[in-house]
């Protein structure tokens, strides 16, 4: 199952790769370990790109034909594939089969908006194959695994002095962490912690340590998923 957004913002990225990626914006690559420009989530990403976007739009609405688009996304996708970045490269590795699903995904109890039911019946008329799901509510194993080291971690992860991961008020999370860096510069609070949760702490003291970090930092955008934990 992919989510509308990663659907989205990968074909989003695809489209614009050279508006995201190639447009001179100063200070908003400021480090190898980067896949997103720091302004990408906020309003001033257009405004930085002001030129480069409206461009690119009137290509897509107006300029270019069929075979120009489909041009633009195989010379991009051939020289970009599998590069870090917005676009989730995985979600076309069916492309082989020609097949494209529209599926509405509904938790139990969860019903159809009027919209909704309008949205797919469309999507059949054109020729889609268009649908609703029900199912359980299942949480991604990585987003549970990274939301419990992020509050047992969080005072490692967030307030360990380390030079240049902090560089811009956009960030939830510091540049050098999916790296082999981010435990090289963390060594002895990482092993602190480790020893902490092996053998020092108690149950009591677990559990103490985990609510004074939920109370101080619940809600902040960081790499803890808050919601998962809602109910």
């Amino acid at each position: 199952v992919h989510s509308p957004f990663v659907i989205g913002s990968s074909i989003f990225g695809i489209l614009f790769w050279d508006v995201i990626y190639q447009t001179k914006v100063p200070k908003v690559f400021l480090c190898p370990y980067q896949s997103l420009p720091l302004d990408l989530t906020s309003g001033e990403f257009y405004t930085n790109r002001e030129s480069q976007t409206k461009t690119r739009i009137a290509q897509i609405k107006e300029l270019w034909s069929e075979c120009e688009m489909y041009d633009h996304v195989r010379k991009t996708w051939s020289k970009e594939e599998g590069k870090k970045s917005i676009v989730s490269w995985k979600i076309f590795q069916n492309l082989d089969q020609f097949e494209c699903k529209f599926i509405q995904v509904k938790e139990p109890n969860s019903h159809l908006t009027p919209s909704q039911k309008t949205w797919l019946l469309h999507l059949n008329l054109a020729g889609g194959d268009a649908f609703a799901c029900c199912v359980n509510r299942v949480h991604s194993p990585f987003v549970i695994g990274s939301s419990i080291f992020g509050i047992l971690f969080w005072d490692v992860i967030y307030q360990t002095k380390v030079p240049k991961v902090f560089l811009c008020p956009y960030q939830s999370l510091p540049l050098d962490l999916t790296s082999g860096e981010f435990y090289t510069n963390r060594e002895s609070q990482t092993k602190t912690r480790i020893a902490q949760i092996k053998e020092l702490w108690s149950e009591c003291e677990m559990y103490d340590h985990v609510r004074k970090t939920w109370s101080k930092e619940e809600g902040k955008k960081s790499i803890v998923s808050w919601k998962i934990f809602q109910n």
